[in-house]
């Protein structure tokens, strides 16, 4: 039902990445929606993330998956031990590179608008995925990205549609759609 999110951004998986700045997990926020029975879409949250951001425009984004919020309690429950299966796979990562001349000459308070390709790691499955954000850099120096526009991704493509069929015999449903339009806000903070 509406995985990961991801939104956004980058790891280098063998090479450490120099932290310029961390992310804020209390003012960042990924979401997803998931749409039932062909009709009806809802709204849902991962309320832990953590991430950096580097000077060369190097960032990873870790989403702790038992974090699912979906406002009902024992939905979350079962997102995390059917479909997402957090003994095994307790988190999801996304690593982009955005070109350094870019970043670094990105002036306080100016947007910057990009295509890039999004590394998301989910389930034992990595892909790339086509993403559009937008990076700000704010006065303080903490940099804002945002997705320009939602990222959609399919669960076939992260061996989630198991679980995705047990979630919708659980829940009696006649269908749960497998693919998830995800947005992100993410605020990294200047260390």
């Amino acid at each position: 039902m509406k995985k990961i999110t991801f939104g956004i951004l980058f790891i280098l998986f063998n090479q450490p990445v120099l932290a310029d700045w961390i992310l804020n997990n209390q003012a960042s926020r990924i979401s997803f929606i998931s749409t039932k029975n062909a009709c009806k879409s809802e709204s849902h949250t991962f309320r832990k993330l953590s991430g950096e951001l580097s000077d060369e425009g190097q960032a990873v984004l870790k989403i702790d998956l038992s974090s699912v919020d979906t406002k009902i309690p024992i939905r979350d429950k079962r997102m995390q031990d059917s479909l997402f299966e957090i003994v095994k796979f307790p988190t999801a990562e996304i690593s982009v590179e955005i070109k350094p001349e870019q970043f670094q000459a990105l002036p306080a308070e100016q947007t910057l608008v990009i295509s890039t390709l999004a590394s998301l790691s989910l389930h034992g499955a990595s892909k790339e995925i086509e993403a559009s954000l937008s990076v700000s850099k704010l006065k303080s120096g903490d940099i804002v990205v945002q997705d320009a526009e939602p990222v959609v991704v399919s669960l076939t493509d992260f061996g989630l549609l198991q679980g995705l069929e047990k979630l919708r015999e659980i829940a009696k449903l006649k269908s749960i759609d497998n693919t998830v339009p995800v947005s992100l806000n993410l605020i990294y903070i200047k260390e």
